[in-house]
This record gives structure tokens, C-alpha cells and sequence, in this order.
């Protein structure tokens, strides 16, 4: 069982990100670099193009520029979470807007990532393929995974150490997950790693 983005089980299944940005370059930067990645690409200019993919063709995973014509992008946010098809799929906002209630308005319409313009394409990837990987091991209900002492709570974000609960920041948990899915790849399935729903 792999965690958080291992490449290859992300490329065997042929995930597919829809980019929504008003600017061609931005799109075309980042579905380069999704490509490489061995993911499938769809692209939107606007809010309303957007929902209109999102239903037809219910991607994986979308990231989501803020500054939208048609429809903002925290009026888009807000409709993904409502739509059955589409409530539970993983939203990073890619945006300008650097400041910390931006942020926090992007995160409150339901987004899971937020990263500010100019960003690193490779870390775009990186928090891609871990929110792909997070949201497989949902699917197939796994929500819980322990390492001896260690549970992280995928449902909720929360992180317990010998029945403790730790304080962690957004930040924290996505930077643990990470150095989970190394260690994983490294102990591979065996009695000191297991998952549970």
C-alpha cells in the first residue's frame, strides 16, 4: 500500500486535474508539468466553463485560480462542494492573492491546498500527487494509518502519538504525510504499518 503521491501507482491510474485559470500561460505551465507527471490534463478559462468539465467529465483532483471572469473562484469553490459529484474532490487554489484572508477565504469556500503565485511547478506537483493519494486511500475507506506509536487520522486531520493528540499545524500534517509515504515505501505491507476505517 502506497501513501501520499508515490508516482507510479498515481501514473498507473491516469488521474485527471482540471486547471482553471483566466491566463493561457498559467494553464499551460502547469498542465506541462502535470503531463509530465504522468496525469491527464483538462483546462477551463472561466467559472462557468469550469462547472460545466467538473459535471461532464468529473475529474480527480482541481486546481483553481481565484480572479476568475464569469465566476469567481470562491463562488466556483463554493458550488463544487455542493454538487454530488464533486463535494468530496480535492480543490488546491492557485492564485495571486498572497494575503492571509485570501488564504483563509479560499480555505473556508472548501479548497484543500492553497499556494500563491509564483509558485514552484514542482511543488504544485508534489501537493497534487499527495492530495490524489490521500483522497485513493478514502476511496478505498481506509482512513486511519499507523506506524507503531503514530495515527494519522485522514478523515480529520488529526494526528495522535501513544493515544496523544498532537497540535499541528496545515502545514505540519502535510509535511508528516510526506515523511509517512517515504516510510511506507520503505517498510512496505507488513505488521508494523496498517490501515483501518
Amino acid at each position: 500500500m502506497t501513501f501520499c503521491g508515490e508516482t507510479n501507482s498515481i501514473k498507473s491510474a491516469r488521474a485527471r486535474v482540471l486547471v482553471v485559470d483566466d491566463e493561457e500561460d498559467i494553464r499551460n505551465l502547469v498542465s506541462f508539468n502535470l503531463r509530465a507527471a504522468g496525469l491527464d490534463v483538462l483546462t477551463a478559462g472561466d467559472g462557468v466553463a469550469a462547472i460545466e468539465r467538473i459535471r461532464t467529465e468529473h475529474p480527480d483532483l482541481i486546481i483553481l485560480d481565484l480572479m476568475l471572469p464569469e465566476m469567481d473562484g470562491v463562488s466556483v469553490c463554493e458550488l463544487i462542494r455542493k454538487l454530488p459529484e464533486a463535494q468530496h474532490t480535492p480543490v488546491i487554489m492557485l492564485t495571486a492573492w498572497a494575503t492571509e484572508r485570501a488564504r483563509t477565504v479560499g480555505l473556508q469556500a472548501g479548497a484543500d491546498d492553497y499556494i500563491t503565485k509564483p509558485f514552484s511547478p514542482r511543488e504544485l506537483v508534489k501537493r497534487v500527487q499527495s492530495l490524489l493519494a490521500v483522497t485513493a486511500l478514502r476511496k478505498q475507506g481506509e482512513s486511519k494509518l499507523t506506524v507503531e506509536h503514530l495515527t494519522i487520522d485522514l478523515e480529520s486531520c488529526r494526528v495522535t502519538a501513544d493515544g496523544r493528540e498532537l497540535d499541528l499545524s496545515t502545514e505540519d500534517f502535510r509535511t508528516l504525510t510526506r515523511l509517512f509515504e517515504a516510510l511506507i515505501r520503505r517498510l512496505g505491507p507488513s505488521q508494523n504499518y496498517h490501515s483501518r476505517s
